[in-house]
């Protein structure tokens, strides 16, 4: 299709679907909605209830650049600067991993656990936050809890701020710049963290968007993929209380491996969930 064809919203969300859909990809109808909202600069009811009016030829250049980027392998995700996790919108940048499902599967597990105890005192540390999708996600639904996000990249933390202030819960929420939680003076109640886990000679082989789009500090944990599981057992072990957990997310086929560092650090195991896809995700420890 010519550049300088002019469409409807309708016919531009055609258009993009069509196209994606062409390319193999499973959620093309999702996908193509949020290449033409963010585009235009609407919402998803916006752009039904406007489908007939007109649309500017430079954005629909703009539209078909962005499909050929997201038919090249880049994410949506980092395509809009913006994703969705566990019902919010989070902002990401070259300095973020980009938040996944699976990882809503931890939410999940904490909310089942302490969100009953939403009127006690409850403070969570969350361990190299990203965007902060986990600990904003927790606050977001415990509205009684407070938290402290750590990572190691200023840049990486000033935009897990923005997404917590987006979100309502930066009043409630420190951050620290520091490895891991090396600076930090703090007992908690629950620890949470999706560390780098993938070992290092399997990240080229890894699908584009991944290897490509995240940075590697937050894919690469080493040669067996454990480096920060091992940093996590040893310098959590002084900042938990008696009657906490800690949960962490891991890799599909590292939970026997895993448990076995805990246990040389003097952890408890308590359980192994699984995501949605029937894969090993989270571990539970207790001191």
């Amino acid at each position: 299709m010519s550049q300088s064809q002019s469409l409807t919203l309708g016919e531009a969300l055609i258009l993009a679907s069509a196209e994606l859909k062409k390319s193999g990809i499973c959620e093309y109808s999702r996908e193509a909605r949020s290449l033409v909202c963010h585009v235009f600069e609407i919402g998803a009811v916006e752009l039904i209830s406007n489908a007939a009016s007109k649309t500017d030829k430079r954005q629909i250049a703009n539209l078909l650049d962005l499909i050929s980027r997201r038919r090249g392998g880049e994410s949506i995700g980092r395509i809009t600067g913006e994703v969705e996790f566990y019902g919010l919108q989070f902002k990401i940048s070259e300095n973020t991993l980009e938040p996944r499902t699976d990882t809503e599967t931890l939410i999940d597990v904490v909310l089942a656990d302490f969100q009953h105890r939403n009127g006690d005192i409850v403070r969570i540390l969350d361990i190299g936050t990203g965007t902060g999708a986990i600990i904003v996600s927790l606050l977001y639904n415990m509205p009684a809890v407070t938290g402290v996000a750590t990572d190691i990249n200023q840049n990486t933390l000033d935009m897990a701020k923005q997404n917590a202030v987006a979100n309502g819960v930066d009043d409630r929420i420190k951050f620290i710049d520091t490895n891991w939680c090396a600076d930090i003076d703090e007992d908690f109640d629950v620890i949470v963290s999706n560390p780098p886990y993938i070992r290092s000679e399997v990240i080229p082989t890894l699908a584009r968007e991944v290897k490509d789009c995240d940075p590697l500090i937050a894919l690469d944990g080493g040669d067996d993929g454990l480096d920060a599981y091992r940093e996590i057992f040893t310098q959590c072990s002084q900042k938990i209380v008696k009657t906490g957990k800690l949960y962490l997310e891991i890799g599909y086929d590292q939970a026997e491996l895993i448990c076995g560092l805990a246990k040389q650090a003097n952890w408890k195991f308590v359980r192994l969930i699984k995501d949605s896809g029937a894969n090993d995700r989270v571990l539970v420890f207790e001191p």
